[in-house]
């Protein structure tokens, strides 16, 4: 995913000039070749435009309690075992109330309840076929 926050912005904010005419905007280093008259409001759009992605991004990375949501059957994520405090990759089944680690552990019956939480899995470094990288 492409980060919003473009050099170009941050470098205006790195390069501001110490002059506000008063009427919300602010004049920038013309040696650098930025715009000259950059709006406070647009650098405000952009700056709450990035934190609404990074609370999606935070939203994607996050422990998901059990309690709240179970990922779908066979979906390879990451769980938590909270008696044994271990993280395993693996996928739960609903259908049989079930828990399988990578490492060939089943967590169901007794044990079902030392999963507290999970994860998906990170995007892959490399783009699938067909999609822009």
């Amino acid at each position: 995913m492409e980060n919003k926050v473009s050099d170009s912005i941050l470098e205006i904010v790195a390069n501001l000039e110490d002059e506000d005419e008063g009427d919300g905007s602010i004049y920038v280093d013309k040696e650098n070749n930025l715009a000259e008259d950059v709006s406070l409001a647009g650098l405000s759009a952009d700056l709450l435009s990035t934190r609404a992605e990074l609370a999606a991004l935070q939203d994607k990375v996050r422990w998901v309690p059990v309690t709240d949501q179970l990922p779908g059957d066979y979906l390879l994520v990451l769980f938590y075992d909270s008696i044994n405090g271990e993280i395993l990759l693996g996928s739960h089944v609903k259908q049989f109330s079930q828990w399988t680690s990578s490492m060939g552990m089943f967590y169901h019956d007794a044990n079902y309840g030392w999963i507290t939480s999970w994860m998906p899995l990170p995007s892959s470094p490399i783009p699938a076929e067909g999609e822009n990288g």
